[in-house]
Order: C-alpha cells, then structure tokens, then sequence
C-alpha cells in the first residue's frame, strides 16, 4: 500500500461523515460515492504502468477541487444534474472495482457497465455533477474551480488513454469520451 492511498481512503472516511450529517439526498450520494472510493482505493491492483510522479499528485490533489465550488442556490434542477452526475460516477467506480484509482494508471482495460457506451463516464458523472454547481451560482470562483478541473480532467484523460493496455481497440469499439452520439 502507499501512502497516498492510505491519506486517499482517509480523507473518504472523514468526507462520508461529514457528509452523512448534512441529511440530505446528494449528501447521502457524495457520501456513497466517498465510500466506495476509499474502499476501492485500499483493494486496487498494482498498476502496470503510471503516470509520471507529477501528474500523480495533480490527480490525488484534484480530488478536493470539487469540495471549494459553492453552491449559493439549490433549484430542483440543479438536485437532479447532481444526483444524476453522482449515481453514473458511482456505477461507473463500481463497474472499475479493482482497476479503479485516483491517478493515472494501467490496472486493467474495464469494458462492463456504463464503460460499455462511453470512455470516461465515470469522468462524465463528475463533470455532470460540476456543471450543476456552476450553473445554479455562476460565481467568478466557481468558473475558476471549474476551468482548474477541466484542466486536469483532460490531463487525466490522456494520461489514462496513453497508459493502459489495449487502449486503441478500446477507442475503436467504444467511440465516445464522455456523451453518446456527442463527445
């Protein structure tokens, strides 16, 4: 085990109870999704490939990135986008299992569950997610945060497809990033 996943899986622990105690459904969702994150991140494989050092700790410091988006507005909508965003983050973090990880790496090719249509939908989720924070409050520092995670989404993203095995044939099977029929 590594120490960043020790500190990932404890920061998943403390972020459930907080969470937990806000009482609301998207809290319940975020906490879901927290739990499983730490329990994944302590049962993953061993990589056979990673990114570089650099790269790693930009996605494990990414994960807290979300956590600074304010949300001044809850409209029904926004609830919805959330909570749509977090179950297909949560399918597809279930549907990785062991191959799943913070950062970049080649634990395995994962084609079941939503990975069957997109390539990242776990990655789709979380953006779904963002963009119901931001367009509920269009706050200047919401647009920053969420330009700071697109830039390292898109580090992730490529970092991910350059990384794991058989990757190409993957791309050619399964067209689409993040949307069906769109990107």
């Amino acid at each position: 085990m590594r120490l960043l996943d020790y500190l990932g899986a404890l920061v998943a622990a403390v972020l459930v109870v907080v969470v937990v105690q806000s009482g609301s459904v998207l809290g319940v969702l975020v906490a879901a999704q927290a739990f499983l994150a730490g329990v994944l991140i302590l049962a993953h494989r061993k990589p056979r490939a990673e990114a570089p050092l650099g790269v790693r700790l930009l996605a494990w410091g990414a994960v807290l990135f979300p956590l600074a988006l304010q949300a001044n507005t809850h409209p029904w909508w926004a609830a919805g986008m959330s909570a749509a965003g977090l179950l297909l983050a949560i399918w597809a973090m279930a549907s990785l299992g062991a191959a799943f990880g913070v950062a970049p790496a080649d634990r395995g090719l994962v084609v079941r569950g939503p990975y069957r249509w997109v390539r990242h939908p776990m990655y789709a989720g979380e953006l779904l997610t963002w963009l119901a924070v931001v367009f509920a409050s269009p706050t200047a520092r919401n647009f920053v945060i969420f330009a700071a995670l697109m830039v390292v989404l898109t580090l992730r993203v490529r970092w991910e497809e350059r990384l794991v095995s058989d990757y190409a044939r993957y791309r050619q099977e399964t067209h689409w990033r993040f949307l069906p029929g769109v990107f």
